[in-house]
């Protein structure tokens, strides 16, 4: 779905480029198209048509452009090509990350949720947490639904300190307030149990 939005937005110069290294398959080639694409498209935004917004939206994707500029976009596309088609995707996706300076990055992170199986790319993403780029940091706390979806209770209370600490806004973070619903439920649902199974008489008032 990205790739059918983003593609056609891209400018003319390098359209042919990134659509021919999108059906490539040797991940050599893809690691370097994924170097190159932060140079070639460097500093150009990424504002989607109102229409491809939509279509984002409606697919659920409607967090992707957020926060993200051009560059960004296709080497998210370009991660995801690769790790489709890698046997051993999580080594890959730690490698990438390893060698990639911060604007890599930030894309690998943002690509997490993207990738197949993505709870397989959890050191990934906490490695993103741990960052002392508050850029990098914010790839994956900021418009990325992965951490509410895959993070544990203290891998997620550890980002939301850290997102205090920043003074980043706390509406930035997706799934939070559904995350600590859910939270609370559990907590319910426990106390209901202690309570069913413990006789009256060694209740509290």
């Amino acid at each position: 779905m990205l790739r059918a939005v983003l593609v056609p937005e891209l400018p003319a110069s390098c359209r042919t480029w990134v659509e021919q290294v999108l059906e490539g398959q040797d991940e050599a080639a893809l690691r370097a198209a994924f170097a190159r694409s932060g140079v070639e498209l460097a500093d150009q935004p990424w504002v989607p048509t109102f229409a491809s917004g939509r279509t984002l939206a409606d697919n659920g994707l409607g967090w992707i452009p957020i926060e993200i500029d051009l560059a960004t976009a296709v080497r998210v596309l370009i991660l995801v090509r690769a790790a489709n088609r890698s046997p051993a995707a999580p080594a890959l996706v730690d490698g990438w990350y390893a060698a990639a300076d911060a604007s890599g990055q930030c894309a690998v992170l943002r690509s997490l949720s993207l990738l197949p199986y993505p709870k397989r790319f959890l050191r990934t993403a906490i490695e993103g947490t741990r960052s002392r780029d508050v850029r990098v940091f914010r790839a994956i706390a900021v418009q990325n639904p992965y951490p509410s979806m895959f993070f544990s209770d203290s891998a997620m209370d550890d980002l939301l300190e850290r997102v205090a600490s920043e003074r980043i806004a706390l509406a930035g973070v997706l799934g939070v307030e559904e995350r600590a619903l859910a939270r609370a439920m559990l907590r319910r649902d426990a106390l209901a149990a202690v309570r069913q199974s413990t006789p009256a008489d060694d209740l509290p008032n």
